[in-house]
């Protein structure tokens, strides 16, 4: 698995928190590095998922694997250290804008210089892990596998807010604060029926009707009318 002796990390400050760890600022053979330090709740079985993806998913988009340790008997997870830390950190510091807890906190932003930035993802989670198993899995019986992970439109949704919050710089607060509920159930009923996060109208203006379209097609009710990722990468480029 990549076991590496608590001993050679020097653990630093936190960093923040994901769905499932604790992040912390660490240095490793003299490199900079986070370290995940998973909650107590969070079960083995779990952690050995989250790093199988991180070892296997190798992509300059996702964040690199380094290694795994305990300290004080909590699983560690060790990956490389991204210096813009989040994208809603990255969002608040070029804007200005007070944020709330925002899906943009999975991802990660590092540079190698000011000019060249990459984003990273940086939290699975337990939900994301079991939803890239089941398009992955061999087995089972397609007959009852849901059509948003037969035909992988499920993620476009989740990236349709992203491309929200960062085209709008988090003016509209987070996704679905204009709902006036706080009833999961609630909301889940309104996102169903097809009520989306507002834009306001300058907003609208400053991003254009071509940044709009795509957006409001990436969260369509139906997963079949979503943009595929090859059409979503076609678009942005063309708006370059």
């Amino acid at each position: 698995m990549g076991w590496i002796d608590p001993r050679e990390i020097q653990l630093g400050g936190k960093l923040g928190r994901g769905s499932f760890k604790t992040i912390y600022y660490g240095t490793y053979e003299n490199k900079p590095v986070a370290v995940g330090m998973l909650n107590y709740d969070v079960s083995q079985s779990d952690f050995e998922r989250e790093i199988y993806f991180l070892k296997i998913l190798n992509h300059k988009n996702i964040i690199d694997f380094v290694g795994i340790c305990y300290h004080n008997r909590r699983c560690c997870i060790i990956t490389e250290y991204c210096d813009h830390k989040s994208l809603l950190d990255f969002m608040k510091k070029n804007n200005g804008t007070g944020l709330k807890d925002l899906k943009s906190d999975n991802i990660l932003i590092k540079s190698s210089n000011t000019e060249c930035i990459t984003a990273k993802i940086s939290d699975f989670g337990v939900a994301r892990i079991s939803h890239i198993e089941a398009m992955m899995s061999t087995r089972g019986a397609p007959n009852w596998k849901a059509p948003e992970i037969l035909a992988r439109h499920i993620d476009i949704y989740s990236a349709g807010l992203v491309f929200w919050e960062i085209f709008t710089w988090g003016k509209e607060g987070f996704p679905y604060s204009n709902f006036v509920t706080n009833n999961e159930n609630d909301l889940y009923r309104l996102v169903i029926q097809g009520n989306r996060p507002s834009i306001d109208p300058l907003i609208r203006n400053n991003i254009g009707s071509s940044i709009i379209n795509l957006i409001q097609s990436m969260w369509r009710t139906e997963p079949e009318r979503r943009p595929s990722i090859g059409s979503i990468v076609t678009t942005l480029s063309t708006l370059r």
